[in-house]
């Protein structure tokens, strides 16, 4: 994931707390030519599979269990979900928070892993830190 933006890696793994599941919390650099790196840092899981694409909506077949989206959701940071179709070699991103109980059995490919929905992601995380309310109401990336 680190060739589509910049030559530096994209994430820095590290566990997250009890979840097992987020266990790669990037680190989401942007460099400035004449400050230092700002960094914005958000839980991510990754879930890669070979199961190719749904037939009508053209989604991405996974496989997450309900009790594993609910500690998503119940993260205290928004976590997010990056879905990796391996024989393509391509990757996708959706946001896991709100009201989302269920298992999860394909992703929306609406959001590819390039470098324009990187600067998206990295927009939202870091407006997220901005904030007093460390809720996120709403998420580009949504389900």
């Amino acid at each position: 994931m680190s060739h589509v933006c910049r030559p530096g890696p994209l994430l820095s793994p590290e566990p997250y707390h009890d979840t097992p599941l987020l266990d790669q919390p990037p680190r989401l650099v942007r460099r400035h030519r004449r400050r230092s790196a700002i960094v914005a840092q958000a839980p991510v899981a990754a879930l890669a599979t070979k199961k190719g694409l749904t037939k009508k909506k053209l989604d991405l077949k996974v496989s997450l269990k309900a009790k594993d989206v609910q500690a998503m959701v119940r993260c205290p940071v928004p976590p997010y979900l990056i879905g990796v179709d391996e024989p393509a070699a391509e990757a996708y991103i959706v946001s896991i928070h709100g009201k989302l109980k269920g298992a999860i059995s394909s992703l929306p490919t609406t959001y590819p892993l390039n470098a324009a929905t990187l600067a998206d992601l990295w927009t939202e995380v870091r407006t997220y830190w901005k904030t007093l309310d460390h809720k996120l109401k709403n998420s580009k990336f949504e389900i």
